[in-house]
């Protein structure tokens, strides 16, 4: 499950840049790591969420574009980010 890993950090990461520049998005991560999301999750959607408030459902929402161009898996505009990287997890196994 290590390239999914790999998968999901490049995607967050580059949502990140999408939505805050590449400038800002090395802020963000700095505050919020990505590599809390490859342990939790939730924990990181609860985080952005803290920062962001209803902000976060754009990064979210880009996270979920960005994984499934890579994926090839269709999401659904305000799912919560655990049901997008479940639903990614689920779709890059079938592909494996």
């Amino acid at each position: 499950m290590r390239e999914f890993e790999e998968i999901l950090k490049e995607a967050i990461d580059l949502s990140l840049d999408e939505v805050f520049g590449k400038d800002t998005a090395k802020a963000v991560r700095f505050y919020v790591d990505t590599s809390i999301a490859l342990k939790d999750i939730s924990y990181y959607e609860k985080v952005l969420r803290g920062i962001f408030l209803d902000g976060a459902d754009l990064i979210i929402d880009k996270i979920g574009k960005n994984l499934s161009k890579r994926i090839n898996f269709e999401w659904k505009k305000g799912m919560s980010l655990k049901e997008v990287v479940e639903l990614a997890k689920k779709f890059f196994s079938q592909q494996s």
